[in-house]
């Protein structure tokens, strides 16, 4: 009797361990990817929101060289980056770079690539495991035979490599292409960099104004829609570099306090660079009170 208990003493404590130790990878099946725009760095703005389920849509092949040399044939269940793009409302056209995050970048990217590299004609090769060995090529044009176009893909499910979730899956252009390193796995976050920048503009006041009274500038955000204008105008500072002349609060209303002269700046910050607006205000001159 005592040996049975401590069999099933023995038993319950393996159980645990192995319940303990087993690795988390399912943790990301119940996660999201979050697609964000934005300028020069970010901010970026949420677009949408990614379910597992939102990545059920095909079935693709790749084989996949590693760093070590060896090759794999890969199939993934997912959804093309092109189509999760397109249901952003970003043109594929305005992005410059993908950014991604995945569960274990910490505040970093794992990796950033440019739509051409992820967009471009990339190819499964249905004869490369037959003629590949040691990182060399056995035959390269029997190598060749048979490739088909793959698109690149956020996976939900992959075969024939670790299945981690929400994994970016893509293409070789040529058989020789190592893509491994290319496959991050656990994306939570997709941050697309729109070309150009965001453009401001503001209204401008009369030449002399009234001290005491209080007057509205109209700050204008030209930007690639009018959401990402109207996310990038709650991100503006105002500051005014006289203040005994005139101060102007986060809505751009101005108070003329003083006379003299003052200019009234719109700034919004991204990583990498400043945009602003101005307004002059001249010859304010003792008045009356009150606002308009």
């Amino acid at each position: 009797m005592k040996r049975i208990y401590k069999t099933c003493i023995a038993f319950i404590l393996a159980v645990a361990l192995i319940i303990i130790y087993m690795p988390a990878e399912e943790s990301y099946a119940s996660g999201s990817v979050t697609m964000s725009a934005g300028y020069c760095g970010g901010p970026y703005y949420e677009r949408t929101v990614l379910s597992s389920g939102d990545l059920q849509s095909g079935t693709y092949t790749y084989t996949v060289i590693n760093s070590g040399g060896s090759v794999s044939v890969v199939t993934a269940t997912g959804r093309k980056l092109s189509s999760i793009i397109s249901a952003t409302g970003i043109s594929s056209g305005s992005i410059s770079q993908l950014r991604f995050k995945t569960s274990d970048s910490g505040s970093g990217y794992y990796n950033s690539y440019s739509v051409s590299t992820l967009l471009s004609n990339r190819y499964y090769y249905p004869n490369l495991p037959d003629n590949y060995a040691d990182g060399a090529l056995i035959d390269s044009a029997a190598a060749k035979k048979g490739a088909l176009p793959v698109d690149t893909i956020l996976a939900a499910t992959t075969e024939g490599m670790t299945n981690r979730p929400y994994r970016l899956m893509v293409g070789q252009t040529q058989p020789l292409e190592q893509t491994a390193n290319m496959c991050a796995y656990g994306v939570v976050a997709i941050d697309m960099e729109l070309t150009g920048e965001p453009v401001l503009s503001l209204s401008q006041l009369d030449s002399t104004l009234e001290v005491g009274k209080t007057y509205t500038l109209t700050l204008t955000v030209g930007a690639y829609d009018s959401a990402l204008e109207e996310d990038i105008k709650a991100d503006v500072t105002w500051s005014s570099d006289n203040e005994s002349v005139a101060t102007v609060d986060s809505s751009g209303n101005v108070e003329i306090v003083g006379a003299g002269s003052a200019t009234i700046t719109a700034s919004y910050a991204m990583k990498n660079k400043t945009v602003t607006a101005t307004a002059s205000i001249v010859k304010a001159a003792e008045g009356g009170c009150g606002s308009s």
